[in-house]
């Protein structure tokens, strides 16, 4: 059955259509005036601290490791990292460019690739298409799907309940503790809403406490 966010969506647009409808005189009542949203429930505040992802990360195959570390560090969807390829990096200012393309709001984005990893990005190998591969015989081919893999690093590290996406909420939670803008978060992640920035944003005990006592 549909999650309430996407028939929320399906929802918006229908009654736009009656209501444009109704306001050309073509309908002679708006029969979804009334008709309210589902309460959208179904967010989740999943976040892992540095130890459960050092955890996570030490039971990840050899070939998730890059990929996963980037997600961890930059706020990133899964479908963006897998689609980068080496020409969207810039070496010259350490930036990546997500092309609108790859991107689920369909605008362009820039990255920037973090220290602990231009080690990585600068040994790709040569005859490799992406920035994130894996080794198969004595090629280099596109990442797939790794919901077994990340599924099975999660149970030896004894993390439950957790998915590669959420990885996004945690990035944009601890870039927030290191006092980074959120214009900054923002821009990184893709969030052209303060609604949708919220979603991914923890906030915990220390920073309200902090926020109380100083």
């Amino acid at each position: 059955f549909p999650r309430p966010a996407t028939l929320n969506k399906l929802i918006v647009l229908a009654k736009a259509s009656t209501r444009f409808c109704y306001r050309k005189n073509l309908i002679k009542f708006d029969p979804l005036k009334l008709v309210e949203k589902y309460n959208e429930v179904n967010e989740r505040n999943k976040i892992v601290s540095s130890n459960e992802f050092t955890k996570l990360y030490n039971n990840i195959p050899e070939y998730l490791k890059p990929i996963v570390l980037f997600a961890y560090q930059i706020p990133t969807r899964k479908g963006e990292l897998i689609k980068l390829k080496k020409e969207d990096v810039n070496f010259n200012n350490n930036t990546i460019s997500l092309k609108a393309e790859n991107t689920k709001t369909k605008k362009n984005r820039i990255l920037i690739i973090p220290k602990n990893m231009m080690k990585y990005f600068k040994n790709i190998p040569n005859e490799c298409e992406y920035v994130f591969y894996r080794k198969r015989s004595n090629s280099y081919i596109q990442i797939g799907n790794f919901s077994k893999s990340w599924k099975t690093a999660c149970k030896k590290a004894g993390i439950k309940d957790f998915r590669f996406h959420d990885l996004r909420r945690v990035s944009a939670t601890n870039l927030a503790q290191k006092n980074t803008s959120e214009s900054i978060i923002k821009k990184l992640g893709g969030w052209e809403t303060d609604i949708f920035f919220r979603r991914y944003r923890n906030v915990n005990i220390e920073e309200l406490n902090k926020a109380v006592n100083g």
